[in-house]
């Protein structure tokens, strides 16, 4: 994943896009950058070996994309999205209340076992999300403007993944070895294959949500932890390992991050450019 999202920056100047909120999934006739309704995962499917499923659909009406091939698409398994030590790669219920713009919910879809760094969310504690605009031409509207200043938490956010984001690796002034990219994310085990958890129960592809996007704000919300039966913990990074989490850095590293990580570590490590460079020895 991480190689992907790097060879993503290769060609294109930025890491992927956060996309345009939870109630759109990927379109592959809207390019990679702002006007890219989807989030991070389908942006990098060409540069992990799926051109063939990212263009599912490509050239065809709005009404046939939502119903026919985007439905499609969701419900192949992609192993590389998979920790084998949580889940196997298969399709599970898409129960979500979620009404998409851009797709009409299939009844089986697949989930991703990892989510991409938000950084520090700017909202008071708990992270929230955005659904998006009502449709691809209020989208392109507010994309001919200043997202920062439209785009809900866009101009206070810290990671390299955020609403219509376009983070290019010379924005992250921190270094890349000193910056998360994406990671595992916590999952209630409860629920890893009925979707009952508000975290995990909806498609892969779709734009910056509680799925795909975690947030690393110094505090006991987003600390990282273990799955935990009986414990719904929808913003923070963790895993089904016992001794810690994975996470891929902005360089391409992946390393194994310890549950009892320092909170203001975690905090700056989610940070592409707070000026706490942090000794590698950390974490």
């Amino acid at each position: 994943m991480a190689l992907g999202c790097l060879s993503h920056e290769e060609v294109h100047g930025y890491l992927p896009t956060g996309g345009g909120g939870n109630y759109w999934v990927g379109d592959p006739d809207r390019g990679f950058g702002k006007r890219q309704p989807g989030g991070w995962v389908f942006s990098i499917l060409p540069y992990i070996e799926q051109q063939a499923l990212h263009d599912l659909g490509a050239g065809s009406t709005f009404d046939q994309k939502k119903s026919v091939y985007f439905p499609q698409r969701e419900a192949v398994p992609l192993e590389v999205l998979t920790c084998p030590t949580r889940r196997s790669p298969g399709l599970y219920p898409h129960v979500s209340t979620v009404n998409y713009w851009n797709l009409d919910k299939p009844p089986l879809v697949f989930r991703s076992d990892y989510a991409a760094c938000g950084g520090t969310s700017p909202s008071a504690g708990i992270p929230l999300f955005y659904h998006g605009p009502s449709s691809l031409a209020a989208g392109d509207q507010m994309v001919g403007q200043q997202w920062a200043a439209v785009v809900f938490g866009a101009k206070d956010a810290t990671g390299v993944f955020y609403v219509h984001s376009e983070v290019a690796l010379c924005d992250i002034t921190d270094g890349t070895s000193n910056t998360y990219l994406a990671g595992e994310k916590y999952c209630w085990p409860d629920h890893y294959y009925d979707a009952g958890s508000r975290s995990d129960d909806q498609v892969t592809d779709c734009g910056v949500d509680w799925d795909v996007t975690r947030w690393t704000n110094p505090n006991d919300v987003c600390r990282p932890l273990q799955d935990t039966p009986g414990l719904e913990y929808p913003w923070a990074f963790g895993s089904a390992h016992s001794n810690g989490f994975h996470m891929a850095f902005c360089d391409g590293s992946v390393h194994m991050i310890s549950y009892t990580i320092d909170l203001l570590t975690h905090s700056y490590l989610g940070n592409r450019g707070d000026g706490c460079v942090i000794d590698g020895k950390a974490f």
